[in-house]
């Protein structure tokens, strides 16, 4: 598999997923659902997500198809998604989904470190 995750800290307060080499449509849709099975497992109100795309630079055919699934199968106890490292590509399909889901325009940041995303993460916890 091309996509690893797990809890990003001890206090189960974020979701990690890494995404390497060639990854599929197929293990993007698994990663959504293991984060839902996660974010449902967790007794914390909200959890946030970190997707790091680092070290990939592949993008799937059909992103924005994709995106827009991801728009409409949000999380509602999901409450915030910071994408870093992502291939321009990406972002571009993710800027659109934004303007299709104007209600998730707050909830997702994109950055270009790691060191960012995880600053991202840490700013919302301090006002969560």
């Amino acid at each position: 598999m091309s996509v690893r995750m797990g809890w990003g800290d001890a206090d189960q307060s974020y979701i990690y997923v890494q995404f390497m080499g060639n990854w599929t449509w197929n293990e993007f849709y698994q990663v959504q659902r293991g984060i839902s099975g996660m974010i449902d497992s967790s007794s914390r109100p909200v959890v946030s997500v970190m997707m790091n795309f680092a070290d990939t630079h592949h993008v799937p055919p059909r992103p924005l198809n994709h995106m827009l699934s991801m728009g409409k199968t949000w999380h509602r106890r999901c409450d915030m998604l910071v994408m870093t490292g992502m291939p321009p590509e990406l972002s571009r399909f993710v800027n659109m989904m934004l303007t299709h889901f104007p209600r998730l325009r707050d909830c997702i940041r994109m950055t270009d470190t790691h060191r960012h995303a995880t600053d991202e993460l840490n700013e919302d916890r301090a006002f969560s």
